[in-house]
């Protein structure tokens, strides 16, 4: 697929976010606001994670591994571009193109051995001025939109949010949960390429991707899976064998099997 080059979205504002994520969480246990409100953001969190990163910029967007209609894809669109706090579709695409392409060299975005931990939290990636991008995805009204206009429309999310439910919906249903990927996001990152305990290999493939529960688990059910992902980033469901359950897949399979939503 043919690329190119765009200015960056995340990186400066990314750490701002989960700067403000923070603050938030400060400002809720310094104001003994009632904290069983986690669990909103907790649930926030996993749909940002196993349906909108994983299911729709990962296996969707990054690899095209199966086809929607343009009305759903421009609501998901939306959704994993306020929600999660990760950047633009275009930008999370052409990061992890990157991490595909320089696995485990100096300028692998995702690498524990160059990268690190903090920089990876941070957003400093290798080469943060420029990114690649599909051509089709540049060339995509909405998409160019949400790309140019990332401050603009998280902005906008977050007051929409504040105006109809309150504080509280501000606080634990979009600061926190920008927090809280910040940390889930850059834990998978990191350790996906890290020999952990009951971390296994079922793929021979040229870097230290691995199969990890650990990560699995951390992911909701739907980033472990990295090994045979990497061996086969086409594919939908990266699950090999029977008990490798994968949330994202679930969710894949339901578009699929839905006439409105799947594009055949």
């Amino acid at each position: 697929m043919k690329t190119h080059t765009v200015t960056r979205s995340r990186g400066e504002f990314l750490w701002v976010q989960g700067a403000v994520g923070a603050l938030a969480l400060g400002y809720a246990v310094a104001a003994e606001m009632h904290l069983q409100w986690l669990w909103l953001s907790l649930a926030v969190n996993a749909v940002a994670v196993a349906f909108l990163v994983e299911g729709y910029l990962h296996r969707y967007v990054t690899h095209n591994a199966y086809r929607i209609r343009p009305a759903v894809e421009k609501v998901l669109a939306l959704l994993s571009t306020v929600v999660p706090g990760t950047g633009s579709p275009a930008d999370w695409a052409a990061v992890h193109r990157a991490h595909h392409k320089y696995s485990d060299t100096e300028l692998d975005p995702h690498s524990n051995l160059y990268t690190g931990f903090f920089k990876q939290l941070t957003f400093q990636y290798p080469n943060t001025g420029q990114i690649k991008a599909s051509r089709k995805l540049m060339h995509s009204r909405h998409h160019l939109w949400m790309h140019k206009y990332y401050v603009l429309f998280v902005s906008g999310w977050a007051a929409l949010i504040a105006a109809v439910f309150g504080v509280y919906g501000l606080v634990f249903g979009v600061l926190i949960p920008w927090l809280m990927f910040a940390i889930t996001s850059t834990v998978q990152s990191y350790f996906l390429h890290y020999n952990l305990p009951g971390s296994y290999r079922s793929h021979n493939t040229s870097e230290n991707s691995q199969n990890s529960w650990v990560c699995h688990l951390l992911g909701y059910g739907a980033t472990g899976w990295h090994n045979n992902h990497h061996a086969r980033p086409g594919r939908w469901n990266p699950s090999d064998k029977w008990w490798e359950f994968d949330t994202a897949a679930w969710f894949i399979r339901l578009i699929k099997t839905n006439k409105n939503t799947f594009n055949p």
